[in-house]
């Protein structure tokens, strides 16, 4: 059934409520970890994207966190990367970029932090594919355990009318709140499936001492069947197709059911 968001693309939608897009491939089986990091020091593709680079001694250092898995209705929760790795920062990749790539032998992550300045995630993508087939390059035995990416809208507001105005009634912790006096916050965990792919889904909101309430919708996709995974990696265009079609365009799906007709015009380019 058609409905009125249905105009409404990937495309021609810039919503200035996204905070943070992480795009991260978790790997083992890596054998030469310093080959394969001087292997990207000397590639064009990585000195068009990254200006500066600095080593990782270890989990004191700042870099994202590990693996996103929702448990008991809360926040995803998340544990720190261990051992030493590679900050890439500086970026490039696109105009007013503010992203961060970090590697380690078990991971590869690029967060990004959108500042109502972010074009898109193709550029990204097409990115860490360019780092994957160096890694297939430097490494025989190469085993991707997992493919996610995150997508995390947030917002202050001062009461909720204003968050009404954003998200609709099917963003349902709002709800809660209307019907429980004292309540200070309310998450909704939702987890699917689409063939091979899992998505998270989480709604937050809380109510800080100030009095401004924050919104939190809070998207993980991520496939890491092994069968599934060895298939996309023999074909690059499919995993293009993978990771910048069907696990983000299923994403904005979500997206778009729980933000009101007006926020979404309001963020028409």
């Amino acid at each position: 059934m058609s409905s009125v968001k249905d105009q409404y693309t990937r495309k021609n939608i810039r919503s200035t409520i996204l905070k943070r897009v992480i795009i991260r491939i978790d790997v083992s089986g890596v054998i030469n970890f310093d080959e394969f990091i001087q292997k990207l020091k000397k590639a064009n593709f990585m000195h068009q994207s990254f200006k500066r680079m600095r080593y990782l001694s270890d989990t004191r250092d700042s870099r994202p966190l590990k693996r996103i898995i929702p448990r008991n209705g809360t926040l995803p929760l998340s544990s720190p990367i261990q051992g030493e790795g590679y900050h890439f920062f500086e970026c490039s990749i696109d105009a007013c970029s503010d992203a961060h790539l970090f590697i380690t032998p078990d991971c590869i992550s690029l967060s990004i932090n959108c500042n109502e300045a972010y074009g898109g995630s193709e550029k990204y993508t097409r990115f860490m594919l360019e780092i994957l087939d160096s890694l297939a390059e430097t490494e025989s035995y190469i085993n991707i355990e997992r493919v996610g990416i995150r997508k995390i809208d947030s917002v202050d507001v001062r009461n909720l009318q204003c968050a009404r105005e954003i998200f609709d009634t099917d963003f349902v912790v709002i709800k809660d709140f209307d019907s429980c006096n004292g309540i200070k916050e309310s998450t909704k965990t939702s987890i699917y499936q689409n063939g091979e792919i899992h998505f998270n889904v989480v709604q937050h909101l809380s109510q800080s001492q100030s009095g401004l309430y924050n919104l939190v919708f809070d998207v993980d996709s991520y496939i890491n069947d092994d069968e599934a995974v060895e298939h996309y990696i023999m074909n690059r265009d499919e995993w293009f197709n993978l990771l910048y079609g069907e696990m983000q365009d299923k994403m904005f799906e979500y997206f778009k059911d729980v933000v009101t007709v007006d926020y979404l015009e309001k963020c028409k380019v």
